[in-house]
């Protein structure tokens, strides 16, 4: 099951090339827990006239029964390290939480 994906762009232009990223994140995580039900990612540059402003990238992924969120204020200026920067702890978190429900 694949799953819902929005993708939401504050403060910057669309862009496809930005959104097949998160696609392929969002590939790795179900590569982890195939339950994942929605995900809403959220891309922010609050001062688009400053090329050097930092991105806010902000993950919620749900899964049955809890959701996943992180809300990651890197010191990145380049979008996609600061998407793989905020997928890792996602990731970090859907691991941690499915060894929970394992009781591992």
């Amino acid at each position: 099951m694949q799953p819902r994906v929005s993708v939401l762009f504050h403060g910057i232009p669309r862009s496809e090339a930005v959104e097949a990223a998160t696609a392929r994140w969002i590939e790795r995580l179900g590569n982890i827990c195939d339950r994942i039900q929605h995900c809403t990612v959220r891309i922010d540059r609050p001062h688009q006239h400053d090329h050097t402003s930092r991105f806010q990238i902000g993950l919620e992924i749900a899964i049955p029964g809890d959701e996943i969120v992180v809300s990651h204020h890197g010191a990145e200026t380049d979008i996609y390290v600061a998407l793989a920067e905020a997928f890792t702890t996602a990731r970090r978190r859907l691991i941690d939480r499915l060894h929970i429900r394992r009781g591992a």
